[in-house]
């Protein structure tokens, strides 16, 4: 959910009368879901704040914006990048849509995913194969060997 349907439901919600039951029950729930989200903190739970928020506030929630935050990437572009390679999980499950928007209770729980070389998972296409240019080497085989496998 972004900004702009947020801001859309306060509007409708102030429309109505302090006392309303479905302001009362509907604002609260906004504001518990903008808390959850990070997008709120605990001193700013009022409804006016949610019409205050910017494109920044949710752009800090993404989840490419955290794994770089958190030094799990070396810049944004990085990120999106594990990201979308499947790298990173959040809790067990992993992710791999850079706009996820990371609850603030998930993202201590963001960490490489165990599958992931980077996360102490199986070595990578590029690894295995020096991996086995070394063997080739240690053995004593020539580089003609893998010059005819890449032509497969």
């Amino acid at each position: 959910v972004y900004k702009r349907q947020y801001q859309r439901r306060v509007l409708g919600l102030l429309t109505l009368e302090e006392n309303n039951p479905r302001r009362q029950l509907e604002g609260a729930a906004l504001l518990r879901r903008c808390a959850r989200m990070g997008l709120l903190d605990e001193a700013r739970m009022k409804l006016d704040y949610v019409l205050a928020m910017t494109v920044p506030d949710f752009m800090e929630r993404r989840l490419q914006t955290i794994v770089f935050k958190l030094g799990l990437a070396k810049s944004i572009h990085h990120a999106r990048v594990l990201i979308r390679q499947r790298h990173i999980k959040v809790g067990k499950q992993m992710v791999n849509v850079p706009s996820f928007m990371v609850r603030v209770d998930s993202e201590k729980h963001i960490n490489f995913s165990s599958t992931s070389p980077l996360g102490g998972g199986p070595p990578g296409r590029v690894k295995r194969k020096k991996l086995r240019s070394d063997d080739k080497k240690k053995s004593g085989k020539g580089n003609d060997d893998d010059e005819e496998e890449d032509e497969d």
